[in-house]
């Protein structure tokens, strides 16, 4: 067979909403035509979800899954409609595809659609993993049973070798498996440092709760680029001049309300939500301080179901 382009199974991918590996042999079977690519998913009967592929999936769950608290995987499995996330066929395949996200250290949603779907049939034998079942044709499976349109939308990974990654989730449901929680809002933190893990857990939760009230954008001042602070700029200082007497100090007004745009979106730059007599800065000081040794907040994820999904 002939090979393909990525960018070819993608885009036959997206117009039908076939699987991944699919509409690879499609495209390899059609010689890399796209129209005769989809006419042979037709045939093979393999856009069963192609109908519903169109419609808005705007519910859902997100899950998460952590090992020996230095690595944790975050996912997120969209659907149309409340209903089916709390139908357990859709739970328990949220919570399998976490766990194989964990497993292989899943950093995409596309990557993870390309993961056999059982650890067991990781490989035939032969080291021929072609025919194997995966996670997308499972999702496509479920889909066309259940009977509504589904989206595996994101996954974010992160892990630390001295350190600790915290997790929480917010409006958390209960499930027969602990070990993968699920909800609406879904957050990973990793610290980095020498301390102990009862001080790390300590501070790990804390921020953890943090951020999924604040939702700040980034760790630093540093990690915004300077793209994002120079419009942020001339937008206030548009809104300065448009709504300011004329002799008005502009400068001052745009640089104290760049203070307030930093606190919103800076992790370290806001107060602790739960006590805003405290900030993020001074209680990484005060457990550093406790520990004897600097700690360092590595990264974080925060996935709030359905959030911007018109816009990615």
């Amino acid at each position: 067979m002939s090979e393909v382009s990525a960018s070819l199974v993608k885009q036959l991918r997206e117009d039908t909403s076939a699987g991944m590996m699919d509409c690879k042999r499609a495209l390899q079977e059609s010689g890399g035509e796209m129209a005769d690519a989809k006419a042979w998913l037709r045939k093979k009967g393999l856009a069963g979800a192609q109908a519903k592929s169109s419609r808005a999936t705007e519910q859902g769950l997100v899950a998460l899954a952590v090992k020996e608290k230095k690595q944790a995987v975050l996912i997120e499995l969209n659907a149309e409609t409340d209903f089916v996330a709390r139908n357990e066929s859709f739970q328990k395949f949220l919570r399998k595809v976490a766990k194989r996200a964990l497993e292989n250290v899943a950093t995409s949603a596309e990557d993870l659609l390309e993961l056999p779907m059982n650890a067991e049939t990781a490989t035939n034998g032969d080291g021929d993993n072609e025919n194997l079942d995966n996670i997308d044709k499972a999702l496509q499976a479920l889909i066309s049973t259940i009977g509504e349109n589904m989206r595996l939308r994101r996954c974010a990974h992160l892990a630390v070798e001295k350190g600790l990654v915290a997790s929480y989730m917010h409006t958390r449901i209960e499930g027969e498996d602990e070990e993968v929680p699920m909800g609406k809002i879904g957050v990973l933190v990793a610290l980095e440092g020498d301390a102990d893990d009862g001080i790390l857990g300590k501070l790990g939760k804390s921020l953890a709760l943090h951020i999924a009230a604040a939702n700040p954008s980034v760790i630093a001042k540093e990690d915004l680029s300077d793209e994002v602070i120079a419009q942020e700029k001339e937008i206030l200082e548009e809104q300065a001049r448009a709504n300011s007497p004329e002799n008005a100090p502009i400068e001052k007004i745009v640089a104290g309300r760049m203070g307030k745009f930093f606190t919103s979106v800076v992790l370290q730059e806001q107060k602790y939500a739960l006590d805003e007599t405290k900030s993020i800065k001074s209680m990484l000081e005060e457990a550093s301080k406790l520990a004897g040794s600097a700690i360092r907040i590595k990264g974080f994820h925060r996935f709030s179901l359905g959030e911007k999904i018109n816009g990615d």
